[in-house]
């Protein structure tokens, strides 16, 4: 199947759709030239993300939801961008039907981001996995949230468990928990969200400890 030679969209949030991807030439023609003959028919609908701050590093563990909602199976090309550091470990996965498999994706260093491509068939729900760590290099670190409005839809549900080291202290967080509570070494944030547009990203700081 042929991809659209085609940026991702700019401004982006953890993914962003091209537009959907079509095997004739005369129709990726038609798409790139006069987008709204063929709209998108994927939606992201549902992340759950597990994210640990720890010994200096940000570990993101992100399962992302989407949704094909046309009679036939599609495609789309998601970009994936990062704040801060590029990430020195990056893996990605799909889940069908209980089982995970490996995607290759390419890295796009100058907007510290990457990009690969999903398949879904058609009325079917896709898991993406996507893990990276990277180095903090304040006592801050950022997940990106804002841009979810560009894909016109808000998130059906967002589940957010944050774990961060109980060596950190005066730790803030820019979304009100719903529950905190401690677990070994780390305290435990929790975040749940429904019918979700997020208006500001997911910032975590704390008073110095593993950085300073």
């Amino acid at each position: 199947m042929n991809y659209l030679p085609q940026k991702p969209h700019p401004g982006f949030n953890r993914f962003i759709f091209s537009k959907s991807i079509l095997i004739f030439p005369l129709l990726l023609l038609l798409i790139i030239f006069f987008p709204k003959i063929c709209p998108a028919k994927i939606h992201f609908i549902k992340e759950k993300i597990i994210i640990r701050i720890q010994n200096g590093e940000l570990e993101v563990n992100g399962h992302y939801f989407f949704w094909n909602e046309s009679g036939s199976s599609d495609a789309t090309l998601l970009s994936y961008p990062f704040f801060g550091k590029f990430p020195h470990k990056i893996n990605v996965h799909t889940n069908k039907d209980g089982k995970y498999s490996k995607v290759s994706y390419r890295k796009a260093y100058k907007k510290n981001s990457i990009t690969f491509p999903i398949y879904l068939n058609p009325k079917t729900e896709l898991e993406v996995k996507v893990r990276y760590i990277q180095k903090i290099l304040e006592n801050q670190a950022v997940y990106i949230l804002t841009s979810t409005e560009k894909w016109r839809e808000n998130l059906k549900e967002a589940n957010f468990d944050i774990l961060i080291s109980k060596e950190l202290k005066g730790v803030n967080i820019s979304y009100e928990t719903d529950s905190i509570e401690e677990h070994g070494n780390f305290v435990i944030y929790r975040i749940s969200k429904k019918d979700f547009m997020p208006t500001k990203d997911l910032i975590i700081s704390w008073e110095g400890g593993e950085n300073e």
